[in-house]
């Protein structure tokens, strides 16, 4: 066999071989706790913004365009910055139990439910909390309204 013979193997191979096709929601959901972690937490997604809201340079795949922000929410969680999306009037699609369940098909990430909400989750990966929130009802003025919420650890969520 030739060199010429052996290339046009492999290309013809390399041809035939299905690429893997690309998962949007892990991919954006990964830039995200990758941008936590930056020592500007969030730097690398930060697009346009004014009073220190920031739009999302990735945002999370089955949210309405434009739910999603980069804010420091420290009146929330006592931290820094967060990337957040919350959609009120939340198509049936888009629902917490559907949303954990792709955070730990992405990440491997074990649930922790909060019983004190309607739909409530965090997962802990890599010292960044993701945290999965629904509330209201399809029947409600603003029907159902899910959000998921990355944000850094910090020392309260480390507590025994």
């Amino acid at each position: 066999m030739t060199i010429r013979t052996l290339l046009l193997a492999a290309a013809l191979a390399a041809a035939a071989t299905p690429a893997l096709a690309a998962d949007p929601f892990c991919d954006a959901l990964n830039k995200l706790v990758a941008a936590a972690e930056e020592e500007d937490p969030f730097a690398s997604q930060k697009v346009g913004g004014s009073d220190g809201m920031f739009g999302v340079r990735d945002p999370v795949p089955g949210f309405r365009p434009g739910v999603c922000s980069i804010a420091n929410m420290g009146f929330e969680f006592g931290q820094g910055p967060s990337a957040f999306c919350r959609q009120t009037l939340a198509p049936p699609e888009l629902n917490g139990r559907d949303l954990a369940a792709e955070v730990m098909r992405c990440t491997g990430a074990d649930i922790e439910p909060n019983p004190a909400r309607q739909y409530e989750v965090s997962f802990l990966i890599r010292g960044v909390i993701v945290r999965i929130e629904e509330s209201g009802t399809d029947r409600g003025k603003v029907g159902r309204s899910v959000g998921i919420i990355v944000r850094r650890a910090g020392p309260a969520d480390h507590a025994d």
